[in-house]
């Protein structure tokens, strides 16, 4: 496999040598893969343009998280600055490699979108919006180019899989109880935390090469816990609180993201708002080590955070006249 990596770093180099104009430019396009960013765009589709959408995009890029994080750990493969100085680390990350986590999120999230969309305007945008996103990786020195191709893949299979199963299995889960459905939610959410725990016991018997740790270690701003399974607790309990949160206000009434423009900003700045305080605040108290004990209440906050952009924040809206949100015995809708 040296070969392979080595082999990339050349290419690595050339963008890089384009110019240090670049790397704000780059810098600004990863942006738009984060964590952080997501936590504010999906929350928005869901509270504020369409509810029915926001829920599906957020459980795919979720579902696409988990097993971005699970193939991570399982292929074990370095960063381009691990390998090779030649590689400069204008960012850092300190998990593995491939798959480009960024690539393929971005793939998914915005190819779902534009499947919503439906015009061809709309799958250039996704599109360009991906390749962009997958560039600034490598250019910043911490994917190598097969990184990319392979989370194209993996993200290509997942967003085909859920546009050709996602309303038959809507329509089933929704004959379900509720009770049921938290069960399967949950049953989905944590299988993949519990396999990157039998994952990381087989890894962790293979040791890492001398040379990865220091040149990742001398990196500017280092960054390296490749071991981490921060990722992959966070996506599963988010994806058990959105699912539950969102069945429990299909339950009664469902929620409806129109309204005026007033409207839509107040929930938005009073949903994200939410977010943050579960977030921060509880990321504050609970432990942040690689104990068990910190992974499960790294899902319980993670949890909390998709209850609350499913059910509570919906709930809180009504409350406030901010939108409607019908009470006691209506029906559920077609789609968890």
């Amino acid at each position: 496999m040296d070969s392979v990596w080595t082999s990339q770093l050349g290419f690595i180099q050339a963008l890089q040598n384009l110019g240090d104009w670049l790397t704000p430019v780059m810098l600004l396009l990863t942006q738009l893969g984060r964590e952080e960013f997501y936590l504010l765009v999906m929350p928005g589709l869901l509270w504020c343009i369409h509810a029915d959408l926001g829920f599906r995009v957020g459980l795919l890029f979720l579902t696409s998280t988990s097993v971005n994080a699970l193939i991570k750990l399982a292929f074990a493969d370095p960063r381009p600055y691990w390998v090779s100085a030649d590689a400069k680390a204008l960012s850092v990350e300190g998990t593995f490699g491939l798959p480009s986590a960024h690539a393929q999120n971005s793939l998914v999230v915005w190819g779902r979108l534009a499947a919503a969309v439906g015009t061809r305007l709309a799958w250039l945008a996704a599109l360009l919006l991906t390749f962009l996103i997958s560039l600034s990786r490598v250019y910043l020195g911490v994917h190598f180019p097969t990184d990319i191709l392979a989370a194209w893949l993996i993200g290509g299979v997942l967003l085909w899989a859920f546009l050709r199963w996602e309303r038959a299995g809507g329509d089933w889960l929704a004959r379900q109880s509720l009770s049921r459905q938290a069960s399967l939610a949950f049953l989905a959410s944590v299988i993949p935390p519990l396999l990157s725990l039998v994952t990381l016991t087989i890894v962790m018997t293979v040791p890492l090469p001398p040379d990865w740790v220091r040149n990742a270690r001398a990196a500017p701003d280092a960054v390296f816990d490749p071991y981490s399974l921060n990722d992959i607790w966070a996506a599963g309990g988010a994806f058990f609180g959105l699912a539950v949160g969102w069945a429990w206000t299909l339950r009664h009434g469902g929620f409806r993201a129109d309204g005026m423009p007033s409207q839509r900003v107040l929930r938005f700045i009073v949903g994200v708002v939410g977010v943050m305080v579960i977030r921060q605040g509880l990321g504050a108290i609970f432990p942040r080590d690689e104990m068990l004990i910190a992974y499960l209440l790294r899902y319980l906050r993670y949890a909390l955070i998709g209850l609350w952009i499913g059910g509570g924040a919906p709930l809180v809206f009504a409350r406030l006249g901010l939108t409607q949100l019908s009470n006691g015995l209506a029906q559920p809708r077609t789609s968890l």
